[in-house]
């Protein structure tokens, strides 16, 4: 197990943790950068959760999201770890993006507004 880096700036909780594999600095340090990014989407995230386990050749890494009640879970996978943590990047971006329009659509239509839906 990985321990848990100091954040640089980051108000969330970060954990990154390898299952029998050694998080280099860059990698935590590209991680971070990776996650600074979802708070332009949706604020405040509670705690993040980074864990690459070892898996034969293929890089594998999973990103877990605790949001408002809410747990957000998405992985990638493929030969070089950066396009991995990308993959799993991007796809948490589409849940975050989509948990916000939710919260908004909810919001407007609490207050009584009609919500056009784009």
């Amino acid at each position: 197990m990985g321990k848990a880096p100091e954040t640089k700036g980051i108000d969330v909780q970060v954990t990154i943790s390898g299952h029998r594999y050694s998080v280099s600095d860059r990698t935590r340090s590209y991680l971070e950068d990776e996650i600074k990014k979802f708070e332009k989407f949706f604020t405040p995230i509670v705690d993040t959760h980074v864990t690459i386990p070892e898996e034969g050749r293929r890089q594998h890494v999973d990103l877990v999201e605790n949001v408002h009640g809410h747990t957000l879970k998405s992985s990638g996978e493929d030969d070089r770890n950066y396009s991995a943590i990308d993959q799993a990047a991007n796809r948490m971006v589409s849940q975050l993006k989509k948990l916000h329009d939710k919260k908004r659509t909810y919001h407007d239509d609490s207050r009584g507004e009609m919500s056009t839906g784009g």
